[in-house]
C-alpha cells in the first residue's frame, strides 16, 4: 500500500497547548513521521495521530484513511509515513497544511496497484508531492470488502429462506 493523504486537525491546539499551525510550519518534505493509534479516542475508535520525530503532534489521519490503517497498525505492520509537502503560509492561503505519504513495507512489491493512485509528479513541491489539493478516499481494506460480501450473502440467504417458508405457509393454508 502506498497512498497520499492530508493531515487533518492542523488548525487545532494540542492537549499540551502547543499550536499545530506552528508545528506544521516547521515540517519539511521528506521528514519521517510517526503514526500512533488512539483506540480509546472518544471521537473515533480508529483514530491515528501523526507525530514528528521530536514528539510534536501535527494532527490526525482522516477517518477514512485511519479506518484502513488502524488494523495494520494494531497488527504491528511496518507502516511508514513522511511529509511530502507543506502547503499554505502565503498571503492568499495563510493556514498551513501537511500532505503525507504513507507506505506499508509489507505490501506486495512492484506491479501491485496502490490503494490510492499516486499524484501526478511536478504539480506539488520540488520533490514531486501530491497534485490533488483534496485527498481521495482510500479503497476499503480487503477484510472490509470481504465482510460486506458476507453480509450481502447472508441477507440473500435470509430472503430466500423467508420466501421458502412463506411459500410453504401459503401452500398449507390453501389445503
Amino acid at each position: 500500500m502506498d497512498l497520499h493523504s492530508k493531515v487533518v486537525g492542523v488548525t487545532r491546539q494540542n492537549h499540551d497547548g502547543s499550536d499545530r499551525q506552528e508545528i506544521a510550519r516547521g515540517c519539511r518534505g521528506g521528514e519521517r513521521l510517526t503514526l500512533r493509534r488512539e483506540p480509546d479516542n472518544p471521537q473515533d475508535a480508529n483514530a491515528v495521530a501523526v507525530f514528528r520525530a521530536n514528539g510534536e503532534q501535527v494532527g490526525y489521519l482522516s477517518a477514512g484513511v485511519a479506518e484502513q490503517l488502524a488494523p495494520l497498525l494494531d497488527a504491528g505492520a511496518p507502516v511508514t509515513a513522511e511529509v511530502s509537502e507543506v502547503t499554505g503560509g502565503t498571503p492568499d492561503k495563510p493556514t498551513y497544511g501537511v500532505n503525507i505519504r504513507i507506505h506499508d513495507d509489507n505490501a506486495p512489491a512492484a506491479g501491485a496497484a496502490p490503494a490510492v493512485p499516486p499524484a501526478t509528479p511536478g504539480r506539488g513541491s520540488a520533490g514531486g508531492g501530491p497534485a490533488d489539493p483534496k485527498p481521495r478516499r482510500p479503497a476499503p481494506a480487503p477484510h472490509a470488502r470481504r465482510g460486506c460480501l458476507l453480509c450481502v450473502a447472508g441477507l440473500i440467504g435470509g430472503l430466500l429462506t423467508g420466501m421458502v417458508l412463506l411459500a410453504g405457509a401459503v401452500r398449507a393454508a390453501g389445503q
